[in-house]
């Protein structure tokens, strides 16, 4: 494996390697979940950039509220990704459950989550975070996969995204 995708595998795992610049997501171009609580949360699958690379997940969430709204967001020690943050559902086209693979039971591992991080988005802001589903899922075969995440924010509301295709 290449530098630069050893680079790019790391910060689709969020971690901060690389100055790019900030992303601009397009709220009209994707599906929400239902608001709860003043927050909204969308999937979205994001094709690899060489032909043959897994997709990956994008997950936004969104403040729709009319103020500044806090998040409790259970991290590892030093590391400051949300992937802890949500539960991700990733089903056939016959509705059975898609396991994790050994990588993803690890990184998803709720004992890993050694503290919370206190994040504020102000109305309208959201956070991003990207998931590399061939690292957490066994992919290789499947198709017509579904995708849905879930979050609790701090009012104990559970957010359901949109369902996407992965």
């Amino acid at each position: 494996m290449g530098l630069k995708k050893v680079v790019d595998f790391l910060a689709k795992l969020g971690l901060t390697i690389r100055d790019d610049p900030p992303k601009v997501i397009d709220f009209t171009a994707r599906q929400w979940g239902e608001t709860k609580n003043g927050w909204a949360l969308s999937v979205e699958t994001l094709p690899g950039k060489d032909p043959g690379d897994l997709p990956s997940l994008s997950i936004v969430i969104r403040n729709v509220g009319t103020g500044p709204q806090k998040l409790s967001v259970p991290v590892s020690k030093n590391d400051r990704t949300w992937i802890q943050f949500y539960t991700v559902e990733l089903r056939e086209a016959n509705g059975t459950d898609l396991p994790l693979a050994p990588f993803g039971k690890t990184a998803l591992d709720p004992s890993r989550r050694a503290e919370l991080f206190e994040a504020e988005l102000a109305p309208g802001a959201c956070n991003e975070t990207v998931i590399p589903l061939g690292s957490f899922f066994n992919l290789r075969g499947k198709s017509h996969l579904k995708v849905t995440a879930k979050a609790t924010v701090a009012s104990g509301a559970e957010l359901v995204s949109n369902t996407g295709p992965a």
